[in-house]
Parts: structure tokens; sequence; C-alpha cells
């Protein structure tokens, strides 16, 4: 009988540690000591609360009051460890007089500051001295290991993500930093890298400030100057370095040769613009101002950059985004007046037709890039671009960053996607006019085939068709697409300053025919 009392009264007990853990990781109501028996009830907890869904909202809250849990436990020893489903720990008493550094091994089943007593340790953390350097008593360090993702986004390395921290001291600035090796269980595929981040509680998503990532063996080092919760992204769609500079070589000449020839192109327009002046040309103009834009914002960006200057970054970023959506709206705009010229015969006139092109043109581009500065103030900096070496040098350029993907895949990838089909249609409507007429024209004219071919070439990069191939930019064409893409599209502002000339001279051709048929007369 009094077995039976005594198991029941441990099954209340547990119960009752349960409910009190999970009211403190919800509610963040942190007693300043807790005991060493404490720490398995609560990780039992944690396991719990991810195995029944936790809120989305909630989970930071979770991470955030698991580590405080985890920091005040008083322990009687050198050091405890714990394990539960979803979690593994290791808690350090140290004394900052004589640190001199920590070590801690684990594997999803172990975890240890011995290294023989940890089998085939998949985390290696190494963490100096410096930590405790403002610390004036005895402390804890604390490692936490959760052996899963469901509580923070995206797929993980391994799904570890490894937690690191002193009692009650926010670490930062680390000048020498903190060392964390994940091994990887197979090498990186050739289209795949890896990217050391820490979780950020404040916006809830993974950020690399602050770390470096290199790949050494067969592990990834994560070197980091603040402590919190770190773990290693799989990128699969990275090009290899030489590949990298190689684009990015092509794309730096062909956006200095489109530079110097839309240069040439506004200037002789405003020095001759009373010849011709017509709708067309001066939407070809507009088009040129924003390729001219676009290159002046991209051709420095990446030196630019290495200074790591926020407001400078921030600057060219927000400018590199405005005269890209420019140029896709005077593209869209290009195919919307070739619809006007080509399928509405009667009724084209329209009263202030440029200026209102110029309010779409112009200042659609101004409201998004607008709210997207209203809404997320920090969306326009660093974008890291990675490549697949060892030693992984990323290039760097000022963009929307790597943080707000989604905004870029929707205010780019979505807005160039909805203009393309427009202007990919009227591209249709014009080779099947050309044809039409091909086929009732005379045979001399038949002869002329190439005029034809070189028109649809020149409305193609008008329309801004050859854009299109950044939608195959990924999976098994990856490689040759961005080859093609970067040559044809840094090279657009070149394209559309020979259909200027094309155009220049056949106005003045047909404005001296006209005055030798006046003179005849």
């Amino acid at each position: 009988m009094w077995l039976a009392l005594f198991i029941l009264l441990m099954a209340v007990d547990a119960n009752a540690g349960w409910s009190h853990c999970e009211g403190q990781l919800k509610n963040g109501d942190i007693p300043n000591s807790i005991g060493a028996d404490y720490v398995n009830v609560c990780a039992s907890t944690v396991d719990s609360i991810i195995d029944n869904g936790a809120d989305v909202n909630s989970n930071n809250m979770i991470i955030e009051n698991m580590e405080k849990i985890l920091e005040v436990v008083k322990l009687n020893g050198t050091h405890i460890n714990f394990t539960s489903k979803y979690l593994i720990g290791h808690l350090s008493n140290v004394d900052p007089v004589h640190f001199d550094g920590l070590e801690i091994y684990a594997n999803l089943n172990k975890v240890s500051s011995d290294h023989s007593a940890v089998v085939n340790s998949t985390v290696h953390v190494v963490l100096p001295k410096e930590i405790l350097a403002n610390v004036a008593s005895n402390t804890v360090v604390v490692f936490c290991m959760y052996k899963t993702n469901k509580l923070f986004k995206k797929v993980v390395l391994n799904d570890q993500v490894v937690g690191v921290s002193v009692s009650q001291t926010k670490i930062t600035n680390l000048a020498n930093p903190i060392n964390i090796k994940f091994s990887l269980k197979q090498p990186l595929s050739p289209n795949e890298t890896a990217k050391c981040v820490f979780w950020d509680l404040t916006t809830s998503s993974w950020n690399s400030s602050g770390c470096e990532t290199t790949l050494i063996g067969g592990q990834i080092h994560c070197r980091c100057n603040h402590m919190t919760y770190f773990a290693v992204l799989l990128n699969p769609s990275a090009v290899s370095e030489p590949h990298l500079k190689i684009l990015s070589t092509i794309s730096l000449i062909g956006s200095g040769i489109s530079l110097a020839c839309l240069t040439i192109t506004l200037v002789v327009y405003v020095a001759c613009r009373k010849i011709s002046n017509d709708h067309s040309t001066q939407i070809h103009i507009n088009l040129a101002a924003a390729l001219f834009l676009l290159n002046l914002f991209f051709l420095p960006n990446e030196n630019l950059a290495s200074f790591k200057n926020n407001t400078l970054c921030g600057f060219l970023a927000l400018m590199l985004h405005y005269s890209l959506l420019c140029s896709f709206s005077w593209m869209g705009i290009e195919a919307f007046h070739l619809y006007r010229l080509l399928c509405k015969v009667f009724n084209t006139y329209t009263s202030r037709y440029i200026l209102k092109l110029c309010l779409a043109g112009w200042g659609l581009p101004v409201i998004v890039v607008s709210l997207i500065i209203a809404v997320w103030k920090d969306a326009y900096g660093l974008r890291i671009i990675p490549a697949i070496e060892a030693n992984y040098k990323n290039i760097t350029m000022c963009y929307v960053t790597n943080e707000y993907n989604t905004l870029h895949y929707i205010t780019n990838m979505g807005y160039l996607a909805v203009v393309l089909v427009f202007n990919i249609s009227m591209l249709g409507v014009t080779v099947v006019k050309i044809i039409s007429m091909r086929s009732t024209s005379s045979p001399t004219e038949k002869r002329r085939a190439w005029k034809d071919i070189c028109t649809v070439l020149g409305l193609s990069s008008l329309l801004g068709t050859t854009w299109g191939l950044a939608f195959f930019t990924f999976g098994p064409l990856s490689l040759p697409g961005l080859y093609i893409f970067c040559v044809l599209n840094s090279l657009q502002g070149f394209f559309v300053f020979l259909w200027f000339c094309a155009s220049r001279q056949k106005a003045s051709k047909s404005s001296t025919s006209s005055d030798t048929h006046s003179i005849k007369s």
C-alpha cells in the first residue's frame, strides 16, 4: 500500500512540475534560482509543447524563456548534462578568474566537455575565455541544442540548432569569436552551399550578421562574434566562385558598354530633339534614361558595398531597386505603345499621352519603394550572393537584403512576370503582322528578310523579353541560363542605342526623300 501511495505522489509532483514549467515558458515568470532536477522537467515540457504544435507567435517566447531557465539553474557540482526527445544540454559552473575557455562536444544522444566521452560528435563548440571578461563571480555557461527545427523557420543542417549563453550576461562584439563546428553527414553537392546564421528573436528569422562561414574537411565552421542560437542553412542555388567571378566581370563590362551608349543616346536626343520628337522616340528615351540609372547604380555597387556603410548602402540599394522597377515599367510601356500602333487604328489620340505614361513609368516604382521603406525599414542593405568554395568568398552588394527574399520575389520577379506576359504577347502579334505583310509583298521585298529579323530582335530588346531568362536560372539550366542572361541583359543599353540610331537614320532618309519629292514637284 505504501509503495502505491509513493508512486502516486511522485506522479502528482511530476505533473505539477510540468504544469509549473509550462507557465514559466509561456509567461516568462522566471525565479532567480532553480534546482538542477527541474531542468529535466522543463526539457520534457518543451518536448510536449513541440509535439502538440506550438503557436508560431509563442515560439520565440519558449526559446527565450527556456534559455533564461537554464541560466538560473543552481549547480551543486561543476556541471550537469540533460537530454530529452528534442533537447540536449550541458551546464557548466565556472570561475571567471581561472576560466581559460571551454570546449563542448555533442551528438544527438550525448553531450560533454570531455571529447573522449562523446563518440562521433556532430557538434563541437569552442568558447574563448573572453566571454567572461566582464563577469566578476562564478557563473553558469549554458550549451543547449535543439534536435529539431520545428520551433524555427526553414530546414537547417542535420536539424541541429545550437545555443550558447552565459548566465544573465549579454555577450556581443567578441574580438575572438566563438567557433561552432557542424559535421556534415555527406559532402555538399556541386550546386549547394552553406551559411552560418543565428536566430534573430526580434524579427523571428535567420540572420547571418557577425558570422563567418568556412568549410574545413567535413565540417562547417561558424565563427560568430556574439552568443545566441546558431545553425547552418543550406542554399541549393549557389554558383561556384570561378563562375561567379566570370559572371560578375561579364555584367560589369556589359553594363559599362551600355552606360556609355545610353549616355550618347541621351546627349544626342537632347541636342537634336527638334528633328524627331514623336511619341515613339520619347518613349525610347525614357526607357534609355531608366536603363542609364540602372547601370549607373549597378556598376559601383559591389565596390561601395565593401565599405559596409549602412546609410550609403541603403541609399544605393534603394536607387538600384527603383531604377530596376522603372526599367520594367518602361519596357511594359513600350509594349503598350506598340499595341496602340498595331491594333488601334482609330481613336488613338490621348491628351497629354506622354505625361500620363511618365506618371506610370516613373511614379509606380516610387509608390512601391516608398511602401517598402515605410513598412520594412531595414529591407535595403547588404545582400550576400554565396559561392561554393572552401573559403566562402561571397559577393556582397547593396540591394534588398537576404532576409527579405519574399519581398524581392514579389516586387521584382512578380512584377517582371506580369510585364513579360504582356510584352511577349505583343511581340508575338508583331511577328504575325510581319509574316502577314511578307506574304503579300513583292519578290524584291521578300528578299529583305534580314531586315524583318533585325526588327524582331530590336523589339525584343526594347520589350525586355530577354529578362525572361531569369526564370530559367534554376535547376539543370541554371548555369547556361545565367551566362546568357548576363550577356544579353547587361548589353540591353547597347541594343537600345542601336535601335535609336537605326530609327534616326530611317527618319532622316524619310525626311530627305520627302524634301527631294517636294523639289521635283
